[in-house]
């Protein structure tokens, strides 16, 4: 269930029993984690833009009149404004170096561990020091086009940070109950598949589809066969990226 999880898509929480974690789980919780957050740090992370208030030279933003007077900043030539500005140090990315943090000390491996502790500062390093979102605020957040690549990392920090096995009995904990329906378990087999080979191989050279749809090429079609000519949908298709089409 946890490779086909899709890092974390799941539907509305239910109060579930949650069974021992095995040992080797926080290990692939923290490795599917550290290579989420390494992909996102390729490129520059997303920002987002937070309230401040400072005493300037300049004006910006909009003028606390209030502090300006009482203060006699202009005689100083200076001036106390309200302003938003650009940060990394947004409530998802504290949230993901929460969940670093937090892996780091359940996991068996001391090179995971290392790697784990390494993102966190690295993060750290880039400005991103504010306290952590609790799971209510993080659940707020909404994806644009602009920040697609956000959503694996957090997740799968949603994941590091929950690490619970739900059961099919009802208890105390608060989990994320997946939707059942006829051909649950097919696709749940397939996903996970696919999963596995997504975390495994390395993604610069092989592209994974799960459920990829193939129609027939047809040459001078009528008008309405393409609903009523037949189709297919694969199960799984690993793709080459230096020789497309190959498979």
């Amino acid at each position: 269930m946890l490779y086909a999880s899709d890092l974390g898509k799941s539907t509305d929480p239910a109060l579930l029993a949650a069974e021992d974690l095995p040992e080797e789980i926080p290990d692939l919780v923290a490795e599917i984690l550290v290579r989420s957050v390494e992909q996102r740090q390729r490129r520059q992370l997303s920002t987002a833009f937070r309230q401040r208030e400072a005493v300037l030279s300049r004006v910006r933003g909009r003028i606390e009149h209030l502090t300006t007077s009482r203060r006699q900043l202009l005689a100083k030539g200076q001036v106390a404004c309200r302003f938003e500005e650009l940060t990394v140090d947004s409530p998802r990315n504290r949230y993901v170096l929460a969940a670093l943090e937090t892996v780091a000390r359940l996991v068996s491996q001391p090179t995971l561990a290392h790697r784990c502790r390494g993102l966190a500062h690295g993060l750290r390093l880039q400005g991103v020091v504010g306290e952590p979102p609790t799971r209510q605020q993080i659940s707020c957040e909404r994806f644009g086009c602009h920040d697609q690549a956000d959503q694996p990392m957090l997740a799968a920090a949603r994941l590091a940070m929950d690490l619970a096995l739900p059961t099919e009995a009802a208890g105390p904990h608060a989990l994320l109950d997946p939707g059942r329906c006829v051909h649950w378990l097919r696709r749940l087999y397939e996903k996970a598949i696919g999963g596995f080979y997504r975390l495994h191989l390395d993604e610069t050279r092989w592209l994974v589809h799960t459920g990829k749809s193939l129609s027939w090429p047809l040459d001078e079609a009528t008008s309405g066969i393409a609903l009523v000519f037949p189709s297919m949908r694969t199960d799984i298709v690993i793709d080459r990226r230096d020789q497309p089409g190959a498979s």
